[in-house]
This record gives C-alpha cells, structure tokens and sequence, in this order.
C-alpha cells in the first residue's frame, strides 16, 4: 500500500515523536477534532447539497442540503454505496460514471424524483491529491427547479407583452 504523502501538519507532529507527551498529543488530536468540526460547520451552512465518497464511492459526507434534496439522513448513507442509494436513472448513471472514471462532469443538468421532481444541476469533482492518487469525489447539487420554473414565467410574460404591444399597434 502506498505511504500518505505528508502535509505540514504530520510533519510538525513527526519532527516532534521522540518528545511528544501525552498531554501534546492530546491537544494536537483536539485541534484537529475543532478544524474537522468547523469544517462540517461550513459545509452544512452551504445550501448546494455536497457529497463526498471515498475512492470506492462510498459516502464519507453528506451535509443537510444534500439530506434534503434527496430525503436521506446522514446516517442512514454514510458509510453506503452512492450508486446503491439512488435510484436507477440519469442521476446514478453519471455520478457512477465519474466514480469509476475518475473524470469530472462540469454543470450537468438533469430532472430526478427523488423524493419529488426537480431540476438539478450537479459537479462532480474527483479529489486528487500529491502524486495524483485519486481519493474520491465529491458532488455539489444545486437545486434550480424554481430557477428555471421562473425563467419559463418570464419568456411567458414577455411573448404576452409583445402580443399585446403587437394588437396594440394594429388597432
């Protein structure tokens, strides 16, 4: 299994092992567990759903966005499949797809029913890190079903002004 390359951070904790004590150890894991926190604060503050899996696409995170857009609870996914919590249609076909490719789908659109119907607009980033060692992927969902419902009304308001404008002139 290839060696985790390094970041600065288990650097500072390697040049330290022979010294370290106890109660060092204890506030590195502490500082750790709050920059982890904070970051799970910031990720279920976004209202895009984000997703993460691991290299064999299962969830390792899912903020409540994404819990609501999909009607799942953190729970009952992490540790899951993606491929095994969707249903079959568009929507799996390409988050399996990048998951298994390794390839990112910029801005795809789609209409699910999951758990009622909507127009989604999805990323899929695969996580690649030193040494391209692909880590997973993560899915950025945004919901865009009154977006688009609302440029329907107003292409529909405008075609009415210009026949109004239209009988307008005629008579």
């Amino acid at each position: 299994m290839p060696r985790t390359p390094k970041t600065p951070f288990i650097n500072r904790i390697l040049s330290k092992r022979d010294k370290l004590q106890a109660g060092v150890v204890e506030d590195l894991l502490l500082e750790v567990a709050e920059e982890r926190d904070l970051l799970e604060v910031i990720f279920d503050s976004m209202v895009e759903g984000v997703i993460a899996t691991d290299h064999h696409g299962k969830v390792i995170f899912f903020n409540s966005a994404a819990q609501t857009l999909f009607s799942l609870q953190e729970e009952a996914v992490l540790g899951r499949d993606i491929r095994e919590l969707l249903p079959q249609g568009e929507l799996r076909d390409r988050i399996a797809q990048a998951i298994d490719s390794g390839e990112r789908v910029y801005e795809s659109e789609l209409r699910v029913e999951v758990p009622v119907e909507r127009l989604l607009r999805m990323n899929i980033i695969p996580l690649i890190a030193r040494l391209e060692r692909f880590f997973g992927t993560v899915i950025l969902v945004i919901d865009i079903t009154e977006r688009k419902a609302n440029e329907a009304r107003l292409e529909q308001a405008e075609k009415l002004a210009a026949q109004t404008t239209l009988s307008a002139g005629i008579a």
